[in-house]
């Protein structure tokens, strides 16, 4: 017997037709996929989706050029493995649990060879300093994982980063990019809102979906589910 239907549509409400679900609260571990994310337009003129940035992101973008800051994309075992480095270490900076390699090896595995996935790095002096794995599908380009090293933080090397795969997005003919996750709205204290605030300084707007929705056949088997499930 199956004990229930999960869903997560990138719904604004719940339509009308959708009945007899429930509403699933987001687990401490943060399993369910996040549902209030930002999403910047592409479909304006480069120059039109720089201006629409905050200030400061626009000033971070001229310092990292100014630098000599440069964005490549490497989907080999060594940028996997340059990924998987640099996301582990944002990830213990922020306190955040990583995934493990083989996570990341059989989605690329799996979205590489039908071009919807790719590995950014913005390099510096021979070092990459930051890292974005980015998915395509439909109109949209999806920021999924990444992070950034302490190491010369003052070349703002991720804000040209995230630029340049705007650019590279719209080329595509994708009409958004969804940073895909930050803090909940009314929530000062959420452990995700400093990379929130980063993101913020891209523009865009926030976008809030409605909540996992649960339809429970069994409610026995649900509850326990949900027992097991939260005991993580």
């Amino acid at each position: 017997m199956v004990s229930h239907l999960r869903i997560e549509p990138r719904w604004l409400r719940v339509p009308d037709f959708v009945r007899g679900f429930r509403s699933v609260p987001p687990l401490a571990d943060h399993y369910l996929e996040t549902r209030d994310t930002r999403c910047i337009d592409l479909r304006p003129c480069e120059s039109a989706i720089l201006a629409q940035m905050k200030p400061k992101g626009r000033y971070n973008i001229g310092v990292a050029r100014r630098h000599g800051v440069s964005i490549v994309e490497d989907t080999s075992e060594r940028g996997l493995a340059d990924f998987q480095a640099i996301y582990e270490e944002t990830a213990a900076r922020q306190g955040m649990e990583a995934k493990p390699p083989d996570y990341f090896e059989t989605l690329l595995a799996l979205a590489c060879p039908d071009n919807h996935a790719s590995l950014f790095f913005a390099e510096y002096q021979g070092e990459r300093l930051a890292t974005a794995l980015v998915l395509y599908f439909g109109p949209r380009a999806t920021y999924f994982y990444g992070g950034s090293r302490t190491l010369n933080r003052h070349v703002m090397a991720p804000y040209l980063m995230h630029f340049e795969i705007m650019l590279k997005a719209k080329a595509r003919g994708h009409e958004r990019y969804d940073l895909w996750g930050i803090a909940p709205p009314n929530q000062p204290d959420h452990p995700w809102q400093n990379f929130s605030a980063f993101k913020a300084k891209f523009g865009g707007e926030e976008v809030h979906l409605v909540p996992t929705l649960d339809l429970v056949f069994d409610a026995g088997a649900y509850d326990r589910y949900m027992a097991i499930e939260n005991s993580f």
